[in-house]
């Protein structure tokens, strides 16, 4: 099990990986193609493009994995990723550059959301939240990794976007080994090859009665398994319209909160409070700072893993939001400091208010961290895997992830143009802050608690509405 879990989840290594690297590369993009130093635009779409391939991706994930099996859908993200990679080292010219970030994109949207479905469903229901939860451990390894490597790269952007395909190709030849998902194989009617995967994965002891619970319950379920895709779909926005809302919402809010904001652009944010250190080349400045933001991320992501089961989903979500808000709104203030607490021209050397602005961006985006990584990371895609029907899992987490990669789209195209001036740079995190009360608000109404539970019946508390049992 130990061995499964660690070659799948670097799917969710290359996830963390490419949003981490692409903070510092995008810094020196301007190096080879001095246009994108004149146009903002294309360089948040530079940054941005992945994101929209990964939101294709997620779609086509979903339907493509109920039809070919888990294991497939991975295999080609892997392929896709290793391309991509290969594209952005080699690009000749922005467009290129672009081209590469789009298939890295089709990758990462494949791999984000068919990597948690496939680790649920391989896992016993008491250790399912820490699968899951390893999963986004690893993502948040890959984007600690990565501030290391682009400090250890300095302005070699290429070398940073391509060593992307090692982790990659490493997952492709692991992934060969590894037995497709039990779930799916019983779905399919595949019944005995569904038990040579559980012997793969589950000791001796264990086995034969996980497999005949699973067994039988894929027998009661034949009707429903052989729905057209787009019956399914009319079921979806029907019968489980609430626990569509509830997958979409919370994959929406995961990335209105900010999240991708601070790792996208956890280095010019720091640029613009003005932080300095003499000597030290302001891009370097902000790579180093960038470092102990992503370790704080691993570092929270590594409690979830041995919380999310214990505590419960709903019980995390609603005690980190508030420490999502708090840290915003000092992030907001620290921006204040530094912008607005020197000189009107800018002149002259740092006052103490700047000085302490710079020290409490820091610190605020530290908090942020902690607070994000052991509440809206890992519990967003634990519920996601839990609250459908198996008949709909495919479709109803193709639309869950897309709705997370669209809105993740929406936040890292637009938050640049938000802090090109001093207000808007104030006014960002307060408005990320805003969002964070509203997502606190849409997890005390509407979602139950789902850890613990088999499938089935976190489908029908959901429905119930049960979010206050």
């Amino acid at each position: 099990m130990a061995r499964l879990v660690l070659v799948a989840s670097l799917g969710g290594f290359l996830f963390g990986y490419d949003t981490g690297i692409v903070a510092g590369a995008q810094l020196f993009f301007a190096d080879d193609f001095p246009e994108l130093a004149e146009s903002e635009l294309k360089k948040d779409l530079v940054v941005s493009l992945a994101q929209l391939g990964a939101l294709v991706g997620a779609l086509a994930a979903g339907p493509l994995s109920d039809k070919y099996g888990r294991k497939p859908i991975i295999l080609a993200a892997d392929v896709l990723f290793t391309a991509g990679s290969v594209l952005m080292y080699a690009a000749p010219s922005v467009a290129a550059l672009m081209a590469g970030r789009v298939v890295v994109g089709l990758g990462v949207g494949l791999a984000s959301l068919i990597v948690p479905v496939y680790l649920a469903e391989v896992s016993p229901t008491e250790v399912r939240g820490a699968v899951v939860a390893v999963d986004v451990m690893v993502i948040t390894a890959g984007q600690f990794l990565s501030s290391l490597v682009s400090l250890a790269l300095g302005r070699r952007w290429r070398l940073m976007l391509g060593a992307g395909a090692i982790p990659a190709a490493l997952q492709l030849v692991g992934m060969l080994f590894m037995p497709e998902s039990q779930r799916w194989l019983a779905k399919v009617g595949r019944n005995e090859e569904a038990r040579g995967a559980m012997a793969q994965i589950y000791r001796p002891g264990h086995r034969d009665g996980q497999v005949d619970q699973l067994l039988q319950e894929i027998a009661g379920m034949q009707a429903e398994l052989a729905t057209p895709e787009r019956e399914r779909l009319r079921q979806l926005f029907g019968k489980y319209s609430r626990c569509l809302l509830v997958g979409c919402g919370l994959q929406f809010f995961q990335q209105f909160v900010g999240i991708n904001t601070v790792m996208y652009y956890g280095p010019s944010i720091l640029q613009a409070t003005g932080i300095s250190v003499d000597g030290v080349d302001p891009a370097t400045l902000a790579i180093r700072l960038n470092i102990p933001l992503a370790a704080m991320n691993a570092i929270g992501s590594t409690v979830a893993v041995f919380v999310l089961d214990k505590a419960g989903r709903r019980w995390i979500m609603l005690r980190g939001l508030p420490g999502i808000f708090a840290s915003c709104l000092v992030v907001s203030l620290a921006m204040y400091l530094s912008l607005f607490g020197g000189d009107p021209d800018g002149s002259g050397p740092q006052t103490t208010e700047q000085q302490v602005g710079n020290y409490l961006a820091v610190a605020g985006l530290v908090l942020y961290l902690a607070a994000f990584s052991v509440s809206m990371s890992s519990s967003v895609w634990s519920v996601n895997t839990e609250i459908y029907p198996i008949h709909l899992v495919g479709t109803a987490t193709s639309l869950a992830t897309a709705t997370n990669w669209g809105a993740n789209f929406l936040v890292s195209t637009f938050f640049l143009s938000i802090m090109r001036t001093d207000t808007g740079c104030v006014l960002a995190f307060l408005l990320l802050g805003a969002f964070a009360i509203a997502a606190w608000l849409f997890v005390y109404r509407l979602l139950p608690e789902t850890g613990g539970r088999e499938i089935s019946e976190n489908v029908e508390n959901v429905l119930r509405g049960g979010a206050h049992r």
